[in-house]
Parts: C-alpha cells; structure tokens; sequence
C-alpha cells in the first residue's frame, strides 16, 4: 500500500503537512536544514521534499534493497545510506551517483551515524557488531563485538570520542570510539532496546525500547535516571 509521511508540531502534536505516497515502508527520515526533509524507504529509494510546500525535490537510488538509515555528509553535498542488504553507499546529492560503496556487514544494517567532524560513520547491524569506517573513503577502522543478538542502532557522542549502541539483548553500550573497549554497559530494559542517542552535551544518554519505555541515564551512574512510559 502507498504510504505517506506526516509532520506533526512538536508543542501540540497537531498536523503540519503530509507528505507523499512514499511505495514501501518508510525506514529513515532526516532533515539537512529546516526546510528540508529527506526519506529512504523499502523501496530502495531515498526521496527529498521540500517541507514548505511538501513538493518531491529529489530522488537518489536504485537499491534492490530496503534502505533502512540514512545520514547527510557535514558538508551537505553527499548522503551515506545503510541498507538490508548489508552495503554502506555514499551518494551524490547533486547527481544521484553512487560513489563508493562497501559490504559492511553480514546481515542487514539498521542504522548509519556520522561523526561531528565528518571523518567517521558507525553502523549497527543484525550480525551482532557495529562498525566503525572512515569517511569518505569507508575503510573499518574498528569493529565492535561483545553483544549478544543484533545491533539496532549506533550513535556517536557529540565529540565523537564514544558510540553508545542499542541492541536487541536489551542493553545498551557505551564504548570507546578509538580502541572498541565498552566503557559502561546498562540493562533496565524488559525488552529489545531499539534506540540509544546521547545528549547534546553527550553526559547523558536516552534510550527506547519495545517494552514502552523511554529511559534517561547518566554515564557516571549505573542506574537510570528517569523512566518515560
């Protein structure tokens, strides 16, 4: 079935545009500046609209394979995408070429990040790492191992000096960018733990799971701070 997008105010939750039919399932949503809104889907296509008059600007891709995550480059010229496939590509705004891509993982990959300098990505996959590349030239730098079932998400720090993950097991991981040692491990949850992002000042973490609930924590604490449910 078609499927459309809808932004909604976040104040009052009321309807702001609609945007759409996207064919398949809508995987990723980003937006490069507040204008615009950049969508990758289950049809292999990554689609940007214009939020003001929700007009389709753009369309890059061509993937066999869903697109689950997508990430704008520093510099707004490229888009990284992570796809079921187990490939990372990197796309050109401008032109719609792919420019490099790379067999990342062995299973799909949920999601891609890039660093505040713009030199790194990090991926979570179903294979149970996450995987840390240079960027642009997507060569590993580090692979993170000691989760227990898959990966569904990886985040870096706002300096980029650690990776928190989320992951299937129900816990959350906090490592070393740099050497791929865990830092601090967190296990409240009661089911999969499907995102984990740090803070803007990247002292604190949140995290959102399939048991419906949202939890703050702090990284000097082993306990949460607080439970959204």
């Amino acid at each position: 079935a078609d499927k459309k997008i809808t932004l909604y105010n976040s104040s009052d939750l009321s309807e702001v545009k609609s945007f759409g039919p996207v064919f398949g399932d809508v995987k990723g949503i980003t937006f490069p500046d507040n204008s615009t809104m950049t969508v990758s889907s289950g049809d292999g296509l990554i689609r940007t609209y214009d939020i003001a008059t929700a007009a389709e600007t753009n369309i890059i891709g061509g993937n066999a394979n869903q697109v689950y995550s997508i990430v704008y480059s520093k510099d707004g010229n490229n888009l990284v995408s992570a796809s079921y496939d187990g490939t990372v590509q990197i796309w050109s705004v401008e032109t719609g070429e792919c420019l490099k891509a790379v067999k990342a993982h062995d299973g799909k990959v949920y999601t891609v990040d890039m660093s505040s300098d713009g030199t790194k990505i990090v991926t979570a996959s179903l294979d149970k790492t996450a995987k840390i590349f240079s960027y642009p030239d997507l060569v590993l730098q580090k692979t993170l191992t000691g989760n227990e079932k898959e990966v569904s998400s990886a985040r870096f720090s706002p300096d980029g000096t650690k990776v928190v993950t989320a992951g299937w097991d129900r816990k959350t991981r906090v490592w070393d960018s740099t050497t791929g040692d865990i830092l601090k491990t967190f296990g409240e949850h009661k089911d999969i733990v499907y995102y984990a992002a740090f803070s803007n000042d990247g002292t604190k973490i949140a995290t959102a799971s399939w048991d419906y609930d949202v939890k703050m924590w702090s990284l000097t604490s082993d306990v949460s701070l607080a439970t959204y449910i």
